[in-house]
């Protein structure tokens, strides 16, 4: 759910941002307070915030989550992940 509300409060402020939504229907009035880009500057705290939240209820799992027992714990080769992580890739 919060990446859905992410998602939609990024595109609506940015559809607010791109078309002058206020200045275009009010001109003179919202220059200050309501404009457009303070209108984007709101929406972008609350898809911070949605992200927050989703990234805290991640954390929650993960720490009731025990991922290294079980089918999590290891990749095709039947490798464990420690395994996996040790192991040095040079580019």
């Amino acid at each position: 759910m919060n990446e859905y509300l992410k998602d939609a409060v990024s595109l609506v402020g940015g559809a607010i941002g791109a078309m002058r939504i206020p200045e275009k229907w009010f001109p003179g009035l919202v220059d200050f307070y309501l404009n457009s880009h303070n209108i984007m500057h709101v929406l972008v705290v609350v898809a911070v915030y949605s992200m927050h939240k989703a990234t805290i209820k991640d954390f929650e799992w993960m720490s009731t989550t025990d991922c290294l027992n079980g089918y999590a714990g290891s990749n095709a080769t039947g490798n464990t992940i420690e395994t996996t992580f040790t192991t040095n890739i040079e580019l």
